[in-house]
């Protein structure tokens, strides 16, 4: 229990980076430049620090770059397609089981 608890705080603080320059630029400054500039330097510093995570983890597994790279585009977006799937068919199966 005080595990679960103690990671959910702790991705909680890991996570503020990514939410507190979207929460001081508000989207009437400069026409809402401000927050599109710093939302694209955003996702330019994750798409590094994902592609030094793979080049790693590649690395350590002793798999090629392009084979790395191929591997988890196709994680990231054969995965969340999956759950979305599987989401919408339980939603449904519990409607259908509520008129039946």
């Amino acid at each position: 229990m005080y595990i679960k608890l103690l990671v959910l705080v702790l991705l909680h603080f890991c996570s503020l980076f990514c939410f507190f320059p979207f929460r001081l630029l508000l989207t009437d400054i400069w026409g809402g430049w401000a927050c599109f500039t710093c939302s694209i330097i955003m996702i330019g510093v994750l798409t590094a620090v994902i592609g030094d995570l793979a080049s790693s983890f590649g690395c350590t597994v002793g798999l090629k770059d392009a084979v790395t790279a191929i591997s988890f585009v196709a994680l990231g977006t054969s995965v969340p397609g999956k759950i979305s799937k599987k989401l919408v068919l339980q939603r449904a199966l519990n409607l259908c089981s509520l008129y039946m």
